[in-house]
């Protein structure tokens, strides 16, 4: 399986398969985008960088990818999203796992993210971090 599939997949059932942050995020996880309809707080990840590790004869030793994963809610306030993006820090920072074949060698926070955004009339916050996850 290729490498940003793996990530994408253990980011996936370790996010998903939490019912602590399930319970504080009702609306469920999604790659990239939610959508339409959907009930808030949500999960939201995706992928913002990949680079590979090569050795000197070009061989692909590991990628070292990074991931937005954030928490999404409508409304003029991050106080709902504290539990659920404290969950996410703790399920994705220094940890290792694996998935689709893979080895997550390492999962680590590099940057924290928090931010509003408007989008047809309806105010949004986002809170949550950007993860460096190196695979193979």
């Amino acid at each position: 399986m290729e490498e940003t599939n793996i990530v994408a997949t253990w980011l996936y059932s370790t996010l998903h398969g939490d019912a602590t942050l399930m319970a504080a995020a009702p609306g469920g996880v999604y790659e990239d985008a939610a959508p339409r309809g959907t009930v808030f707080p949500v999960v939201i990840f995706a992928l913002q960088d990949a680079i590979d590790s090569l050795t000197v004869n070009g061989v692909c030793i590991l990628v070292r990818a990074t991931y937005q994963v954030k928490v999404v809610t409508q409304g003029a306030s991050y106080a709902a999203l504290d539990t659920a993006a404290a969950r996410i820090n703790t399920l994705l920072h220094r940890v290792t796992g694996s998935a689709g074949g893979g080895a997550i060698y390492s999962s680590v926070r590099v940057e924290p993210l928090r931010y509003r955004e408007d989008a047809d009339g309806v105010e949004y916050r986002h809170l949550g971090g950007l993860y460096e996850i190196q695979v193979k």
